[in-house]
């Protein structure tokens, strides 16, 4: 063993904790980060089903002490920070809870794990920058989406409730400024059925495998009529003037051919691209609300738009759903996305 070694092995592990919750009836999660001399050895993020925000950081305190346990490490000195001053009473305090108070049988557990071991319970203030308390936070959010309640087609918000979710194929580049929440509206000549997809459900951006220049054109013409540049449309600003410079027929296809090549070089074709929630529709008279990206007859009113690390898939004609397998890889991708 070297001296570094032995000064490792003598500091004691530091676990922050959090806690993600809202009311009892909304699902929880709890995030733990543990350090060993500064460096992260193990993580755990543990959705908890319903529960309130105070049994969520209680249990973000058990998970540390169970997966300190389970890996070998109950001998060291653990320190657990956490930023709820409620928990580190309920698990430092020398008053035994009644059993019909809240909280009690998790206070018990909690009490139980640390009992035997050389654990300190310390504050640290939460949402402040501290890595190791933002890392948790993520984490128990993390959690918390993972809504058990969920089918597999369907995203949980925030506040742990399970949204439809449902693909519809758009083409480039209208995907990919749609999935950046540059454009805010989908335009169509038809409504969502409100079965598939209702006001706060999810639509998965799925990018047509189509290269239309037409499209691109137009979407260069309000970019510059809006004063939004967006680099990867402003690389297509050139291709695309030099396949309108052309008269010969035989000329003209390949240059286009050259601008799709670019275009399929800046941005995904064929593949979900990202997720934005369904605010609701619009009609001839909501210009105003969205735009000159509204054309019309009817628009999609979009927020809350994510860019994900795209997901390879074939599109479909109007709302689709899409295999269970691809729903997991998109909603692990979003979470990234989403919480970071």
């Amino acid at each position: 063993m070297t001296r570094d070694d032995g000064e490792d092995q003598a500091q004691p592990l530091v676990a922050y904790t959090d806690g993600s919750g809202t009311t009892a009836d909304k699902v929880c999660g709890a995030g733990v980060v543990v350090y060993r001399g500064g460096e992260v050895i193990l993580e755990a993020s543990r959705h908890l089903g319903p529960g309130t925000n105070n049994h969520a950081e209680l249990s973000a305190i058990r998970v540390a002490l169970a997966i300190t346990d389970a890996t070998g490490l109950r001998d060291r000195d653990l320190v657990i920070r956490s930023d709820s001053e409620y928990a580190i009473w309920c698990a430092t305090s020398s008053a035994e809870p009644s059993p019909s108070a809240k909280n009690a049988k998790i206070i018990a557990l909690v009490r139980a794990a640390m009992r035997g071991r050389r654990v300190r319970v310390e504050w640290v203030k939460g949402h402040a920058g501290d890595p190791g308390n933002e890392r948790a936070d993520a984490l128990a959010g993390l959690a918390r989406l993972r809504c058990t309640g969920a089918t597999e087609h369907m995203l949980v918000d925030r506040d742990g409730v399970a949204r439809n979710a449902r693909a519809l194929t758009i083409h480039q580049p209208w995907a990919s400024l749609v999935a950046q929440g540059i454009k805010r509206v989908e335009n169509r000549t038809w409504s969502p059925p409100p079965e598939e997809l209702g006001p706060g459900d999810y639509l998965l951006l799925h990018a047509g495998k189509t290269f239309d220049l037409d499209a691109w054109q137009g979407a260069l013409e309000i970019a510059d009529h809006v004063g939004v540049s967006v680099p990867w449309l402003e690389e297509m600003r050139r291709p695309l003037a030099t396949v309108r410079s052309i008269a010969n027929r035989t000329l003209r296809a390949t240059a286009s051919r050259g601008a799709e090549a670019r275009a399929r070089e800046l941005v995904p074709f064929s593949a979900i691209v990202g997720v934005a929630r369904y605010v609701g529709g619009l009609e001839h008279g909501d210009i105003a609300a969205a735009g000159r990206w509204y054309v019309g007859p009817l628009g999609w009113a979009l927020d809350e738009a994510t860019v994900i690390e795209p997901v390879p898939l074939n599109g479909a004609q109007g709302l689709f759903r899409v295999e269970p397998s691809v729903y997991a890889l998109v909603r692990a991708r979003w979470h990234e996305a989403v919480l970071g």
